[in-house]
């Protein structure tokens, strides 16, 4: 969180935005440096959940705020809808990633990030490879970060023949 914190201060592009802290990221880094197993923290999922994520947040606010001082009203909603939208979108992509909800839904309730518009998708991006960076340095000092880099493999179901012949010896065991 420090590197995050010290970019989005100190950073060139950020230093005039007075971009604020992002918290969806601080539980980015709870799952990339403790359950480094999770396939919610693995770099496919993070990098392309969030951003999406966001994507769908800042599409949405920008929708709702066309209506003007009604839209600005309805912004609750928007949160909601942008959460329900990410979710459904990162699970049909495989890119399920539980803070990404909260990128989703920040856009619409913060002021301060509702502010930066589109600037904020390069927010998360530039987040995502420091964390991603960061977790990959350190996570595999004591572990092995990541497990896999894109989709996780496929698991696959025993073959139905197998089954037969297990089934088979266990009934002429029996006899």
């Amino acid at each position: 969180m420090i590197a995050i914190q010290a970019v989005m201060k100190y950073g060139a592009p950020f230093r005039h935005r007075n971009t604020p802290p992002i918290p969806p990221w601080a539980a980015t880094v709870i799952l990339t440096n403790n359950y480094l197993e999770s396939p919610f923290g693995q770099p496919f999922a993070i990098f392309f959940g969030t951003l999406c994520s966001a994507v769908i947040g800042v599409g949405l606010t920008k929708l709702f705020l066309l209506a003007g001082a009604s839209g600005e009203s309805h912004l609750w909603i928007c949160g909601a809808l942008s959460v329900a939208i990410a979710s459904i979108f990162m699970s049909h992509t495989h890119t399920l990633h539980p803070a990404a909800a909260s990128t989703a839904l920040i856009c619409s309730i913060n002021a301060e990030i509702r502010h930066l518009g589109w600037f904020y998708l390069a927010d998360q991006v530039i987040c995502g490879v420091i964390v991603i960076s960061i977790a990959c340095l350190f996570g595999n000092m004591y572990a092995r970060y990541p497990l896999y880099w894109f989709l996780p493999p496929k698991l696959s179901a025993p073959k139905p023949a197998d089954n037969k012949n297990s089934l088979h010896q266990t009934k002429t065991r029996k006899s």
